[in-house]
């Protein structure tokens, strides 16, 4: 018990973090999803034209915006060769090309 305790009859900086580390979880989990990021959802998909991994993410950051998080994303190819626009549908979880007309 000595060990834990220095000289001054402090706590060792190991014992304090993990008698801490719960309740840094649980400020860390609360502020990620209820304040930095509202209703988050983050899906992975491929571009319908080029095949590319794409990364959508439905949901709102800091209360940009202000309004309620849209159903749909309209996004583009993030292949920059491809580039061609995206409409994701988040009920659906469907990724549909739009090619514009020539």
């Amino acid at each position: 018990m000595a060990r834990l305790l220095g000289s001054e009859q402090s706590i060792s900086p190991i014992l304090s973090l993990v008698l801490g580390s719960p309740f840094i979880v649980g400020a860390t989990y609360a502020l990620t999803n209820y304040i930095y990021f509202q209703q988050p959802y983050i899906t992975k998909t491929v571009c319908p034209d080029c095949g590319t991994p794409q990364n959508i993410f439905f949901g709102d950051v800091l209360f940009v915006g202000g309004k309620p998080v849209e159903p749909t994303v309209n996004t583009k190819c993030v292949n920059k060769d491809c580039g061609i626009k995206l409409v994701a549908d988040r009920e659906t979880m469907r990724v549909e090309a739009i090619f514009d007309a020539k």
